[in-house]
């Protein structure tokens, strides 16, 4: 039986159109599918990737391609898809959104909207099951308990509006930047780093190099020996192709023990900021010889 197109068969996006006979009847981002939201008093789904994301092609087989998750979707939900190549201000608005909700970020990125685009949850890939689950719930809430869920999207709205200013608490009158200023949110970050495995506490892990770049100059210039540990094990399996010394699994091993994400094998944008690092650490920190960082000026670290 031939499959009819949805409405992204006219899409410019190679991205797009890969997802034009999935039997989810997906929008592309634009006037026609936010007006249908708001005439119907329908939540939106708008669910952003890229060509070169592996997980997104993983999502879209499991769940997009799925009849029973697709009917869902089609009934509950105005689905837009979005290529973040395409729409770079779209993905950004809401990668905020589900940052403000505190989420971490990634792509997919899948953000429900209230009928007039204001974001209320999201987050990354989810499993059929999980995703199943989650459109019951997001359905049902909209449906039965719409007042608490809108003031909840107002928040995130808010808080994605912030200036920099405000977002970071900052003060134009703050003065001189100090280093104790950063010891909350390396605290906050290295909180969620998964001591045994290394990167964040999330699957699938994604090298995420300014912030080992950040932390690794803030270990060495503040001689933090409780930062340097960890970064150690994550750098020095990073560069052997794993997300850590005692992951030995190949790329792309999908699960809790992933190292590199497979979208990274296959893209070399993030190539130039990996090999930045070194590739391996000495066994203290006191050993180490960094190129000149604008941290340590802030610090106080002499430069050669």
């Amino acid at each position: 039986m031939k499959k009819k197109p949805n409405q992204l068969i006219s899409s410019t996006s190679p991205y797009l159109k890969q997802h034009a006979f999935n039997p989810v009847n997906w929008y592309p981002w634009g006037k026609e599918a936010l007006t249908i939201a708001r005439q119907e008093d329908k939540p939106i789904l708008v669910s952003i990737g890229y060509s070169a994301c592996h997980w997104c092609h993983v999502m879209e087989r499991e769940s997009f391609e799925n009849e029973e998750i697709a009917r869902l979707m089609n009934s509950a939900f105005v689905c837009i898809k979005v290529d973040r190549e395409e729409r770079p201000d779209v993905d950004q608005i809401y990668m905020d959104a589900v940052h403000a909700m505190g989420q971490q970020g990634g792509w997919p990125l899948n953000v429900f909207l209230t009928p007039d685009q204001k974001p209320f949850y999201g987050g990354t890939y989810f499993p059929p099951a999980g995703w199943h689950e989650l459109l019951v719930n997001v359905s049902e809430v909209f449906r039965n308990n719409r007042e608490k869920l809108e003031k909840s999207a107002e928040q995130f709205v808010k808080a994605v509006s912030q200036s920099e200013l405000e977002k970071y608490r900052l003060a134009d009158s703050a003065g001189a930047f100090q280093v104790s200023m950063l010891h909350e949110p390396i605290t906050k970050i290295m909180q969620k780093f998964d001591h045994k495995y290394g990167g964040f506490q999330r699957a699938p892990k994604f090298p995420m190099p300014v912030i080992w770049h950040f932390l690794l100059h803030y270990s060495v210039s503040t001689k933090n020996k409780d930062i340097f540990k960890p970064l150690k094990t994550k750098i020095t399996g990073l560069n052997y192709g794993h997300d850590s010394v005692e992951e030995i699994s190949p790329r792309g091993t999908v699960g809790i023990l992933t190292s590199l994400d497979p979208s990274i094998v296959k893209s070399d944008s993030l190539g130039g900021s990996i090999v930045g690092l070194p590739g391996k650490l000495p066994d203290t920190l006191y050993e180490i010889t960094l190129t000149p960082h604008l941290l340590d000026r802030v610090v106080g670290t002499k430069e050669e």
